[in-house]
């Protein structure tokens, strides 16, 4: 999974990429946005439970979902 900033995010512009690794998955990023906003949104992701991650991707695949 990629997640992108917004382009009105202090973090913009950056990306992550979610790498499913052995039952877990990895964080890594990149871009030129703050760095704390970015350093920040990556713990956050980081700490997602594979339930959350799981409910983030089923809310990208339904465009009028209200997640």
């Amino acid at each position: 999974m990629v997640i992108l900033a917004t382009e009105d995010n202090p973090a913009s512009p950056f990306y992550f990429f979610l790498n499913p690794t052995d039952g877990n998955y990895s964080v890594t990023g990149e871009g030129t946005g703050d760095k704390k906003v970015s350093d920040a949104a990556g713990d956050a992701i980081a700490k997602m439970t594979q339930q959350e991650l799981a409910a983030l991707l089923a809310a990208t695949k339904n465009p009028n979902s209200e997640h």
